[in-house]
């Protein structure tokens, strides 16, 4: 099966999703890149030997170009503008994969809910695609077992980094999204309540002030707990999660750690130990190391491909349950929107700079361009993603 898709927005996020149709296995099908956008000139002449339309605007690109899939991959405040002119001009399409957020407050969240269907719209909340978080979805089904509590530390260094954000409110998305996916949160549930502390600073270039560092609570419904930190100004990459698991009875028995992308993009690790002896160390009961060598070719990004020939199956009928479609993503929005309400610090930091243009992105760019017209090269394999 050949899939068609455009991709609008070819940062970090887009030439990732670029690379990625390149690698998805044939026996699923075959993703076609038949079209690119992007505001930034640049960016785009970078592309020109890719062979593919390009458009600075996105509008022109998806009124000249039929697709079955539409990869949003903008700055997360202009999701809201490219899905509107989707359902306001009636755009042909078969699915919407979105960068997270899916969008950014709540009037968006609400055209988003009544104007797509459930299974229209895929987030890419991709570290569900993670070989240790499957593993752990296993362990939790096979010994019957419940998510009392979860907590995490989900960070990364941005400091005068070029890239427009929302802050770190775009971030901790994805701690919540696994926390939900994992323990079983249903898209209804209710939640007791939220409570966070937020510390705004000029850490983005150009000195804007935007949200750096979290520290956030969630106590639901259903009896689990949700604690932890997300930052934009820790020294290093840091995406650990850690499930405090129970029995029929309530009783703790387990607790499972993850530790994703360490130390580089899908280098994931699962460690399950019991507490049911109450002596210190834990017992160990399971040890999942994602092998590093496993499919070569798609070394630091499997978990895209994943994702993707998930979309493509969803396309011929037969997606995984595990596919975060718009009911999902809602919910993480509505979480993580909660969270937005609580204390404020707000505090300059970081020194007013003039903005660095940085030539590396247009270097990769153009190392793109050559993978979209003959298919990729040896030499890129292994090192196309260590910076991101």
């Amino acid at each position: 099966m050949i899939v068609r898709a455009v991709i609008i927005g070819v940062g970090n996020s887009g030439s990732r999703f670029i690379k990625a149709s390149h690698f998805i296995d044939p026996a699923i099908g075959k993703i076609d890149i038949v079209g690119v956008a992007d505001t930034d000139e640049s960016k785009l002449t970078a592309l020109i030997g890719g062979g593919v339309p390009l458009e600075n605007d996105f509008r022109k690109l998806l009124r000249k170009v039929s697709c079955d899939i539409i990869i949003i991959s903008t700055t997360d405040d202009a999701h809201y503008e490219v899905l509107k002119y989707i359902k306001e001009n009636s755009i042909s399409f078969k699915k919407i994969i979105c960068e997270k957020p899916i969008v950014v407050d709540a009037e968006q969240s609400k055209f988003v809910e009544r104007s797509f269907g459930d299974d229209q719209i895929y987030v890419s909340f991709v570290e569900r695609y993670s070989l240790a978080v499957s593993e752990l979805k296993k362990f939790i089904l096979e010994k019957r077992r419940s998510v009392s509590s979860v907590s995490f530390v989900w960070s990364k260094y941005r400091v005068k980094d070029a890239r427009p954000t929302v802050g770190v409110t775009s971030e901790i998305t994805h701690p919540v999204d696994l926390a939900c996916y994992i323990a079983g949160v249903s898209t209804a549930a209710t939640l007791r309540s939220t409570s966070s502390i937020i510390c705004e600073s000029d850490f983005v270039q150009g000195g804007m002030q935007r949200p750096e560092t979290m520290l956030a609570c969630v106590d639901f419904a259903d009896g689990m707990v949700l604690t932890g930190i997300s930052s934009y100004i820790r020294s290093e990459r840091c995406r650990t999660m850690e499930f405090v698991l129970s029995d029929a009875t309530s009783n703790v028995t387990e607790i499972a750690v993850l530790r994703l992308d360490s130390p580089k993009w899908d280098d994931d690790y699962l460690t399950v130990f019991s507490t049911v002896s109450g002596a210190s160390p834990l017992d160990l009961m399971l040890s999942h190391v994602t092998p590093p060598n496993k499919n070569r070719p798609r070394r630091q990004i499997d978990k895209i491909c994943r994702f993707l020939e998930d979309v493509i199956s969803s396309i011929k009928g037969a997606g995984s349950p595990g596919l975060p479609n718009k009911s999902q993503a809602l919910l993480v929005q509505d979480i993580v929107r909660r969270l937005e309400d609580g204390h404020t610090v707000s505090r300059k930091m970081f020194s007013d700079e003039a903005p660095v243009p940085r030539s590396d992105g247009l270097i990769r760019l153009k190392e793109l361009a050559v993978l979209m017209k003959s298919g990729a090269s040896e030499e890129m394999r292994n090192d196309w993603n260590d910076q991101y």
